[in-house]
């Protein structure tokens, strides 16, 4: 049995591409050129749907690590005896930014995280924030 007789047009190859047929030709049919890529309008709009999912769960997962670093911060304040509402006044904004720059940033996340859960008798020297909470923890015992 011949393949072409399953076609929609005599001499159409069944796989629907066009083979030995003239281009001209092959466009009044429908069919496409070896080599040659189509794209519809729905498959456009696919993949753009795809990008944007995309884009969103990177800017979810980014949004998800500030809010741990941001969580990691305000507990290690606390448990070197300062208030985390120093955090948010506006006392020392410059100096609180470059401390949530650096947690963001730190690798040391799953130490922290143990730190904190602990009953924080060894120093927290792996910190990158240690110095500076030590200075704040006088500024803040100095200005009481």
């Amino acid at each position: 049995m011949c393949l072409c007789s399953l076609s929609r047009y005599p001499g159409q190859p069944a796989d629907g591409l066009a083979q030995d047929v003239p281009p001209a030709v092959a466009a009044s049919r429908g069919l496409a050129r070896r080599g040659t890529m189509t794209v519809s309008f729905m498959q456009i709009i696919a993949a753009v749907a795809m990008m944007g999912v995309a884009v969103a769960l990177v800017m979810g997962y980014r949004k998800y690590l500030a809010a741990n670093s941001e969580r990691r911060m305000r507990s290690m304040l606390e448990s070197v005896g300062l208030d985390p509402a120093i955090a948010e006044s506006g006392e020392i904004p410059t100096i609180m930014k470059e401390v949530r720059q650096r947690c963001q940033s730190c690798g040391s996340e799953d130490v922290c995280e143990r730190w904190l859960a602990s009953d924080k008798e060894d120093d927290n020297a792996f910190c990158p924030n240690a110095k500076v909470f030590e200075i704040l923890g006088k500024y803040s015992s100095a200005a009481d």
